[in-house]
């Protein structure tokens, strides 16, 4: 894994400013190496070779993982704010997620600016209309479709145990069908 991971960091930091496409298993694959790494180095004497050795690869793997993760987000937030689509199949789940909101924060700031170039009061009916598609967040029951939000923005399709936010009308329709759980957040 350790290969895979120097391969991918290498690729993603140095061929291209283009997001590079990604195993949509990757990070779960990089997880559970890290995971098992720990779990060895806790059996280990301290004293060993061998301790040391997995010590060192896995600071170097984390320091990659950090790198690769830090890069692969900075192109993200590039490609949103000089308007350059991604193709979605170069992203993780997590990483679509974090595109879209992106999206949705960098729309909101656009609408912003424009309503303040029209001389209209930018800020009241920017809050205003940010308060109309409130967020939940929820947790799936059921496997569900795409849906079309009230805010006209489509989300899923959501698998059990999936964790989204959706239009806070869109969340509560789906609690009241059993579909999915409103999950609390600490204000």
């Amino acid at each position: 894994m350790y290969r895979k991971l120097y391969e991918t960091w290498r690729r993603e930091k140095f061929e291209s400013e283009e997001i590079q496409p990604l195993d949509p298993e990757f990070f779960r694959e990089l997880s559970e190496y890290i995971r098992k790494m720990r779990e060895e180095l806790r059996m280990l004497d301290e004293n060993t070779l061998k301790c040391r050795l997995l010590k060192m690869e896995l600071d170097k793997a984390q320091e990659l993982a950090s790198s690769l993760l830090e890069t692969r987000l900075n192109k993200i937030v590039w490609n949103t704010f000089t308007g350059k689509s991604i193709p979605q199949n170069h992203l993780t789940k997590m990483e679509t997620q974090v595109y879209r909101k992106l999206l949705e924060a960098y729309d909101n700031y656009e609408s912003l600016k424009r309503r303040i170039m029209e001389g209209k009061n930018g800020l009241e009916a920017a809050l205003k209309d940010y308060s109309e598609f409130e967020k939940v967040l929820v947790r799936f029951k059921t496997q569900i479709p795409p849906i079309v939000g009230v805010d006209m923005k489509t989300y899923g399709p959501f698998e059990p145990e999936d964790v989204a936010t959706l239009p806070r009308e869109n969340a509560e329709a789906l609690i009241r069908k059993g579909a999915a759980v409103k999950i609390e957040t600490p204000t």
